[in-house]
C-alpha cells in the first residue's frame, strides 16, 4: 500500500472501557516523540514497521517466529472498521479513541480520520502526551470531543532525564487546552523512583490548581511491568532508568496529594 494519505497503526482494540466514556474502539498510532523509561508499549515508539520475534512451541519443540508490528491504513479504511461499532457506541454513549504512541505525530492522517469520525457522528477522544507544535495541537483540539492529556511530572530536568524531552511544550499545550473550555481528563502515570514522591506529586497538584478550567476527572495510572517482555521480542535493551520489575508505586501518597 502507498504511504500517501496513510497512517501507521500498530493496534486496534474494541470494547475498551478505560479510554474515555462508554464502550470505545481504540486506535493506536505508531510513533512517539517521547522515550519514557517505563514505557509498557515500546512497539509504539518508532515511526516505522518493526519485527517482533516470539517463541512458539509445536510438538514439544520450541522455535522463534517473526511477526510484523505496524501496518499502513488510509482514513477511509479505518473509518470502515470503526463504523462497525456504531451501534455499540450509541447504546453506551461511547465512541472512538485515538491513541498511540502519540497520534499527533501523524497529523495529516489523524486530522483526516477525525474529520470522518465527526461526519459519522462518532464521539472522538484524543489520547495525547501533549508534545506537538501548537498549530497541530490546536487543530486536533478543534476536531476532538474530549482530550485525555498525560501529565508525567512538572520538573523539567526530571522529565528530560526520563523521557528524553523537555516538558515546556507539553505544559504550554495543557494550559492552552484548559483555556479552550474543551472537556478533558488529566492522566498521571505513577512511577516508582520517578514521581511517586511528595515533592513531585505536590508540584503536579499545584500546577493543576493554576489551570484556568479544571479537568473533568484526574486518573492515576499505577506503574506495571507487564510490557517488559516486549523489549525482548523487539530485541531491545530495557532502559537503564526503567523501574525494577517488582516496584510498587506509592498510590496511597498519590491519591492523598492529587485528589485532595
Amino acid at each position: 500500500m502507498s504511504k500517501a494519505n496513510s497512517g501507521l497503526i500498530f493496534d486496534l482494540r474494541r470494547y475498551s472501557v478505560n479510554d474515555g466514556p462508554g464502550i470505545r474502539t481504540t486506535i493506536f498510532l505508531k510513533g512517539c516523540p517521547l522515550q519514557c523509561a517505563w514505557c509498557h508499549n515500546p512497539e509504539s515508539q518508532k515511526h516505522s514497521i518493526e519485527s517482533i520475534i516470539r517463541s512458539r512451541q509445536m510438538d514439544g519443540k520450541q522455535f522463534l517466529q517473526k511477526f510484523p508490528c505496524g501496518y499502513y491504513a488510509t482514513p477511509d479504511q479505518m473509518i470502515n472498521e470503526i463504523s462497525k461499532d456504531i451501534l455499540c457506541f450509541e447504546e453506551s454513549n461511547g465512541g472512538v479513541t485515538l491513541s498511540g504512541g502519540e497520534p499527533l505525530s501523524q497529523p495529516t492522517f489523524l486530522f483526516e480520520l477525525m474529520k470522518l469520525t465527526k461526519e459519522y457522528g462518532i464521539h472522538t477522544t484524543l489520547d495525547t502526551c501533549g508534545e506537538a507544535p501548537k498549530t497541530v495541537f490546536n487543530t486536533a483540539l478543534n476536531l476532538a470531543d474530549l482530550i485525555l492529556f498525560d501529565v508525567k511530572c512538572i520538573s523539567e530536568d526530571l522529565h528530560l532525564t526520563y523521557t528524553k524531552r523537555s516538558n515546556k511544550t507539553i505544559l504550554s499545550n495543557l494550559i492552552e487546552l484548559s483555556s479552550s473550555l474543551k472537556p478533558y481528563y488529566i492522566r498521571i502515570p505513577i512511577i516508582p523512583q520517578f514521581n511517586d514522591n511528595e515533592r513531585e506529586l505536590s508540584l503536579i497538584h499545584q500546577f493543576i490548581q493554576t489551570l484556568p478550567n479544571k479537568p473533568i476527572q484526574i486518573d492515576l495510572l499505577p506503574f506495571h511491568s507487564i510490557g517488559i517482555h516486549k523489549y525482548h521480542e523487539l530485541r531491545r535493551t530495557l532502559p537503564s532508568l526503567h523501574p525494577p520489575v517488582d516496584s510498587i508505586p506509592n498510590m496511597t501518597l498519590a491519591n492523598s496529594i492529587i485528589k485532595q
